[in-house]
This record gives C-alpha cells, structure tokens and sequence, in this order.
C-alpha cells in the first residue's frame, strides 16, 4: 500500500505501511529510509505519498517458467525489465537453438521464442538485453532485435550495422537521455532513442581495440571497462580518455568484468584474486582496493533502491549499501540449482530483481523480494 498524500497520517499508518509490529517513533532508522531523510528534522509530513518497498536481495521467491526452458544444455542468458514486463533471451548450445520468454510482473511467463527467432535469425541471443520504459532491446553481433510491447520484434538495422556479425555486442545501458553499446574490439554506439545509432570510435581508440565487458553511468560521466586492465571516461559517450591509474590498479593481464556507480563512488570488479573490487570516490582519479571477501568476481552488477547488487557467476549473490561491506545473500545461492552454471544474469525493474540462472540442466528464475 502507499501513504495517504494529505490529512492526517498516524505513528499507526506508518507501522503498518511498514509492515512492522513494534513501536516506532520519528526518528527510527526504518522511518527516516521511508521519508528519504538521512538526518535532520522530520515530521509525519515527510511520509505523504510514501511507499515501503522491501529490502533487496535478502529474500527470494522461485518462479517457474515455460516449457522448453526447465531444461537446457547451457549457453549464454539475460534478461531485462522495465515498467511493461521483463525479457529473458537464452542460446541453447546443444541442441542449438534460441529461446525468449516474457512476463509483464516477473512472475507468470509465456514463450515468445518464436516471433524472437523470426527477427533475430540464426544469431545467438543472450548476450546482452537492456530495457527502459516503452523499449526493449535483445544486443547481439550482426542481428540486434527491439520490441516496444516485449513480444513483437523487429530488425535494430542502425545497431547492426555498429555491431556486425563479427564483433559481439556485450553491454547495453542508458542514463535517462541516451543509449549506449559496447563489447568486442572497443566497439561503441550511441543512441538518443535506441533506434538510431551512431558508432563512436574515441572508445577504441582509448582502450588500444581491447574488449569492453561493461559500462556505467554515474552522473557525469560514462565509465567504460574491459580485458587487459582497460578503463575509460567520457563526458558524452563520444569523446574518450583512457584511465592509466585504472589499469596500474588491476594490473594490465586482468579482465575487468562489471562497473556500476551510486553518483559518489565507482566499483568495478576484476578476474584478479586480489583486487576483485576497487573503487573510486573522485571519478576514476584514483583507485583503492576494497577489502572484501567476494567469491568470485561479479557477471552483473546494479545500483538500485540505495543498493548496490552483484552476482557471481557460482550463483553468490551480493548486496551492499556503500559498495564496501559486501553481503553475501545466501537464500539466492541456496534456490539456484546445484549444477555447473553457465550464465546467471539480474535485472531490476518495478521494484523488485528478476534473476535467471542457466545451467547444464535447467533454467532458474527468482524474484526479490
């Protein structure tokens, strides 16, 4: 439920929107979260209109999803959200094959493999997917799709033509006014509504043509990493200076898979053991190494709801509330199936994550909460 927007909101109100069963007062930690006041005065004033969403990452629910997808041989997975639904696009290895399906709540799915297979063709899908409200876009080399609705797709002809059939698309991502692709040889695009793209060279030409794993926004800037230490910045997805003390960092054989960014600090993490996180507060500057006793490095890292997430490939599921003290969330763990994983991928989108695990013998989908 939501808080009323006027009249009079009772101590009473806010427990129960809290759904909590104890006393509260005005200054409890959980009544500041709800009225996004850290500090200083607050008053039941502060709650009109407000919404308790519970944390992320801590509890898990499994969801089961459409025939053939309880069981497959592995191959690449992803899946993506936004406020009309959720996409989950996974390549089958043996038998080869592609597979899609789609759910409007993260709950209840349906297969649209086939109007997927239609326009996409005999390219694999599940590299990469990335949705914002009123698009939907399945990233691949030489057949990158898009859907408005998330079961009609068409032919991302511009985005093809950035990303031929030679050079894998890997990341997707958007600040709010535009769009941005990166992935094998450095390759970059840009684009003001997903639909047309433009490729931008400055990346390549930044990071030596080395591959670019992923890619963030954090407020100002883009920061962009990759395969041999590399990472860069630009202003404007166009114009791209290498970040040497990045690479002095992590050492220049690392593979830096994730980045994600809450405005005031950066993280990446990195195939190296003793460097799997670091971090920047001053844009990239400089970097630290985080003390943190990651699993494995992340495949996927998120910023959402005032947290940080990631995931690692042995199905360790991550959460954070500064990008420093990382938590283990172990009910994920415990929910994903036990065999060899191929791919785990999350989204997050209207108010909940929806991940997919992909492995040797079956498809995996939890929600959270």
């Amino acid at each position: 439920m939501t808080l009323q927007s006027t009249g009079t909101i009772s101590l009473s109100n806010v427990n129960t929107e809290l759904t909590s069963s104890g006393q509260l007062n005005l200054g409890a930690s959980s009544v500041r979260s709800l009225a996004s006041l850290v500090s200083g005065e607050i008053s039941l004033s502060d709650l009109y209109g407000r919404t308790f969403i519970p944390p992320l990452g801590l509890n898990w629910t499994l969801r089961s999803v459409p025939s053939p997808l309880a069981a497959t041989n592995g191959g690449t997975g992803s899946v993506c959200g936004n406020s009309t639904g959720f996409v989950a696009a996974f390549y089958d290895s043996s038998p080869a094959g592609n597979h899609a399906i789609f759910s409007s709540d993260g709950v209840s799915w349906i297969n649209i493999s086939a109007a997927v297979t239609t326009a996409i063709g005999a390219a694999k899908v599940g590299i990469t997917t990335y949705a914002v409200d009123g698009l939907f876009i399945i990233g691949t080399d030489g057949a990158s799709i898009y859907s408005t609705d998330g079961t009609t797709w068409n032919a991302l002809t511009s985005l093809r033509t950035v990303f031929p059939a030679n050079i894998s698309l890997l990341r997707l991502s958007h600040n709010g006014s535009m769009w941005i692709a990166v992935g094998e040889s450095g390759r970059c695009g840009t684009s003001p509504d997903g639909i047309t793209w433009t490729q931008r060279t400055g990346l390549a030409t930044a990071v030596s043509s080395n591959v670019i794993n992923d890619v963030c926004w954090t407020g100002s800037q883009w920061v962009a990493v990759g395969n041999s230490g590399k990472c860069a910045t630009s202003p404007d997805g166009i114009t791209w200076t290498n970040n040497t003390a990045f690479t002095t960092k992590v050492v220049s054989t690392t593979q830096a898979k994730t980045v994600v960014s809450n405005g005031s600090i950066i993280i990446a993490t990195t195939s190296l053991a003793t460097q799997r996180c670091v971090a920047s507060t001053d844009g990239g500057v400089s970097w630290s190494t985080l003390s943190t006793s990651l699993y494995a490095n992340f495949i996927r890292s998120h910023y959402a709801q005032g947290t940080f997430l990631g995931v690692t490939l042995s199905k360790y599921f991550y959460t954070s509330p500064d990008g420093i003290t990382w938590t283990e969330q172990t009910p994920h763990r415990t929910l994903m199936n036990t065999d060899t994983i191929y791919e785990c991928d999350f989204c997050y989108a209207q108010n909940k994550i929806v991940a997919f695990s992909y492995s040797a013998s079956l498809v995996r989908c939890l929600t959270s909460p």
